[in-house]
């Protein structure tokens, strides 16, 4: 039976699978469009979603942990309280999307467009942000690091992520 190692691949062939297992652990799901759907707690693990359209899906609780997401559409997605612990969102687009608490330590988030998005009390601590968008993005209470890297030069963007709210440790 597959599902308690985190090595074991699941059999999430098609949506209506991944769906019922709520388990696509390292799965090729590349390009996939997934728009609007219940993707609450489900385990994406080192999952291969580049280019998916994930625009308005319920992620809440997902675990992403080292999933490439590379161009993904993830606009007004709710990734609240999910796990994207090093994964790859560069060039992702993220506009509006709530990822209040989310972890995104060590994720790739450089080019992300994250205009609007709601980042309070996330976990930013050694994320990469080079060249990401943040206008209207609200950051209080987010958490970052020495090695989190913002689009600014260190100071410019020490000074205007304190001036949001966000926390350093």
């Amino acid at each position: 039976m597959w599902g308690s190692m985190p090595t074991e691949k699941c059999p999430a062939t098609s949506v209506a699978e991944l769906l019922r297992t709520r388990r696509a652990m390292q799965e090729d799901l590349a390009g996939i469009d997934l728009a609007g759907r219940d993707l609450s707690g489900i385990n994406f693990w080192q999952a291969d979603l580049r280019g998916a359209d994930l625009s308005r899906c319920d992620l809440r609780r997902a675990v992403l942990h080292s999933a490439r997401l590379t161009r993904a559409r993830l606009v007004e997605a709710d990734l609240a309280s999910a796990d994207l612990y090093a994964a790859d969102l560069e060039g992702a687009d993220l506009r509006s999307a709530v990822l209040v608490g989310a972890s995104l330590v060590n994720a790739d988030l450089t080019g992300a467009d994250l205009r609007g998005a709601d980042l309070r009390h996330a976990d930013l601590r050694g994320a990469r942000l080079r060249g990401a968008r943040l206008a209207g993005a609200r950051l209080r209470g987010a958490h970052y690091s020495p090695s989190t890297r913002w689009p600014f030069p260190r100071w410019i963007g020490w000074l205007i992520v304190r001036l949001h709210g966000a926390q350093r440790g």
